[in-house]
């Protein structure tokens, strides 16, 4: 048996007028013909003691206080201008579930911009919902300023909002900041959608790994491949030590940003690259990116799975057996985001795996693609419990068959 509970991510918009909308991928490559999902039944490969859990670290053990710059008033002001680009989780944002944004921002003018803050201003929010910051920004750079997860209305509709900054400005090193407080008075508009119940979603059949397709993808990766390990170990050094979350969220980070989404060659929408060959091509659709995803974790003793649907694959990773030591994972990655987001996980005997989705997702634990989350006074699990604060109940909503593999 599954059970779900989940998270949010992925759209687009700008600032300085510019709305882009970036659509969602309709599906990646059908999966599983007979000979590859049904001779020689299931596998029996993972064991309690085959499973490693990310170790939960302190962020502030690798990242240095932000501390904002001191500044002057008292002198002429200092003109700045920018353009913020950014985007909604998922492209859609839900009602009471909310969403996720990501923003960058780009210095447009001639004088130095200093970020300390960023965030949400909406008529359906009590307050401001603003994050700390810190980012430089210099004349003519674009820079990520952060996420910031929020929730949603009560009703769907169409809502206004604004992004709002702390924005301070100076000529150059040698003069002091001028703090312009928080700016941002232009108005845009979202559309929130509503939530779906369960009862409307299709059925669908789980299979665990069934022979050909467990031989297949286990065939294709080898954590123990030089250029995958390698890059693996550079991306990890980062967060140095034992296994731990953060080094998950750099290789997620790792394979959404720079392995870009191509098709499988025209005449076999069935190719499956290995993981090597996407990472030397930097490209790769959805399966080349889960097993990429999965060669590089494993490669650094994390413990990972894909998950196939009618149109799609994505990856997992184990997060433990227990809800503490789950929610203490979750709240991790939270601290690497600095926001408060929900997850998308599944659970079976072995214990839960969190979702890897580097297309559809902005980190992980994001919903995959081809699912949904469902109304909220579905928020219990299967014995009726009530879920923490840190998931929310959803499920596939585009398949027929959801086929897992553990990568052995």
């Amino acid at each position: 048996m599954i059970k779900k509970c989940l998270i949010m991510r992925t759209l687009i918009g700008i600032i300085t007028i510019i709305l882009i909308i970036f659509s969602s991928l309709s599906g990646c490559t059908l999966f599983g013909s007979d000979d590859e999902s049904e001779p020689g039944g299931e596998i029996d490969a993972f064991d309690q003691e085959d499973l490693s859990v990310p170790k939960v670290m302190d962020i502030g053990q690798f990242q240095q206080d932000v501390t904002k710059p001191t500044s002057d008033n008292s002198g002429e002001e200092v003109p700045f201008k920018y353009q913020t680009t950014w985007a909604f989780s998922y492209n859609t944002v839900y009602v009471d579930f909310g969403g996720v944004m990501q923003l960058w921002l780009s210095n447009l003018g001639e004088n130095e911009m200093y970020i300390y803050e960023f965030g949400i201003s909406s008529e359906w929010l009590a307050d401001n919902l603003t994050a700390e910051c810190g980012k430089q920004i210099l004349p003519g750079e674009e820079v990520e300023i952060g996420y910031i997860a929020f929730p949603g209305p009560p009703s769907p509709g169409n809502y206004e909002y604004q992004l709002i900054f702390g924005v301070m400005a100076r000529e150059s090193e040698l003069v002091a900041w001028y703090d312009w407080g928080i700016v941002g008075n232009r108005t845009y508009t979202l559309e929130i959608t509503s939530l779906s119940s369960s009862s409307e979603l299709q059925d669908y059949t789980t299979e665990h790994n069934s022979e050909g397709l467990y031989t297949k993808i286990n065939d294709l990766i080898d954590p123990m491949q030089k250029d995958i390990r390698d890059k693996a170990v550079d991306i990890a050094k980062k967060y140095e030590g034992p296994y731990n979350i953060f080094q998950l969220c750099e290789i997620f980070q790792f394979v959404k940003t720079e392995i870009s989404y191509v098709n499988d060659p025209r005449g076999d929408d069935n190719y499956w690259s290995t993981p090597e060959e996407t990472l030397t091509l930097c490209a790769g659709d959805c399966e080349d990116q889960a097993t990429l995803f999965a060669a590089m974790i494993s490669a650094i003793d994390g413990t990972a799975r894909i998950y196939i649907t009618d149109s799609h694959a994505f990856a997992s990773v184990y997060i433990g057996d227990s809800d503490t030591t789950r929610i203490d994972i979750l709240k991790a990655i939270n601290s690497y985001y600095n926001t408060e987001l929900k997850f998308a996980w599944l659970e079976d005997d072995l214990g839960f795996w969190l979702v890897i989705d580097t297309i559809n997702a902005m980190h992980p634990g994001g919903l995959p693609l081809g699912s949904e989350p469902l109304e909220s006074d579905e928020q219990n699990d299967s014995d009726g419990n009530s879920q923490d604060n840190l998931t929310w109940p959803w499920d596939f909503n585009d398949t027929t068959t959801l086929i897992i593999i553990d990568v052995t």
